[in-house]
């Protein structure tokens, strides 16, 4: 399926309102970028889109050796008996409670404590994965422990690699990057990664992370770090920003929006309505690449957490 197509497709989608809050698409077929939309150039916060790309960099940290295993012991809390990166990296573990990060993220505190505080043992009771912010922030954590600057390793064997030059990422009061979102990139930069992510394929099957049935917010089953459907590998923020990766073609989609949401307001600006770019994708730009007249809609439950 030719690129132009695709990205002609979605873009007449920018027109219906339920779309007005997205700012740039892009398509790749792994040969050629192409980019549209009303502000093609700008940069945003990606959110959960970050946590795939922690969940990189925890692979490459395992191909260096800074982790030896998935089965490695969390090292970056003093109590925290039985973490492990498997499971936070699959979103396996237990929780008190699920840590505000965005409260976290407003002061100038450590947020480590708090997160160890809300941490509980074992893996989520019910086999579920539990969808929390504050795993992929204990990630990053504990790459910034063992190499030193997780910002520098993400960036040296990540960002870098995929071919993403200048770029924002909001840190901790301790200078760590936050594991789970807060980002920014533009829509090149996403269609870098999932261009990366795409090539990877084999090796982003989560393995050892089985996967469980479907959960909240993209109601897919989750593993490593990716949301994952039928023939999708999707890393997806709130908001709607997403790269898609259409597995038996390689091809790769991204969009990115304007939320308009600040800590300081704890607001949004998202139009009434608002549909993710996976819909858009699925509704406009998977069935042409499935062959189909119709594609999939995920459930209704865009407004998930950041």
């Amino acid at each position: 399926m030719r690129p132009e197509r695709l990205l002609a497709a979605c873009e007449s989608a920018l027109l219906r309102p339920e779309h007005a809050h997205v700012v740039a698409l892009g398509v790749s077929d792994g040969t050629r970028r192409l980019v549209a939309g009303p502000d093609p150039d700008a940069t945003g916060d990606v959110f959960s889109v970050t946590k795939s790309v922690t969940a990189t960099a925890v692979r490459a940290a395992l191909a260096d050796g800074v982790l030896a295993s998935l089965d490695d012991p969390l090292t970056v809390l003093d109590r925290a008996p039985g973490v492990t990166v498997h499971r936070l990296l699959c979103m396996r573990q237990a929780w008190r409670e699920d840590p505000d990060m965005d409260a976290l993220a407003g002061t100038a505190a450590d947020p480590l404590p708090a997160i160890g505080a809300a941490l509980a043992s074992g893996t989520a009771a019910d086999g579920r994965p539990r969808y929390v912010n504050a795993a992929a922030h204990l990630l990053v954590r504990e790459l910034d422990a063992r190499t030193g600057s997780a910002a520098g390793y993400l960036s040296r064997r990540v960002l870098a690699p995929a071919g993403v030059g200048e770029h924002e990422w909001e840190r901790d009061a301790t200078g760590a990057p936050w594991g789970h979102a807060h980002l920014h990139l533009g829509i090149a930069d996403l269609l870098l990664l999932g261009e990366t992510w795409a090539a990877a394929r084999p090796d982003l099957h989560p393995g050892t992370c089985a996967l469980g049935p479907p959960v909240a917010p993209e109601h897919l089953a989750y593993g490593g770090g990716f949301w994952h459907g039928e023939d999708v590998l999707l890393a997806a923020g709130w908001g709607g920003q997403c790269v898609l990766v259409h597995l038996p073609t390689g091809t790769v989609l991204a969009a990115l929006t304007r939320t308009g949401w600040t800590r300081e307001s704890g607001t949004d600006t998202l139009p009434s309505g608002w549909a993710s770019g996976r819909r858009l994708f699925e509704e406009h730009a998977l069935p042409l690449l499935r062959g189909s007249p119709a594609g999939h809609r995920p459930a209704d439950d865009e407004r998930g957490t950041r």
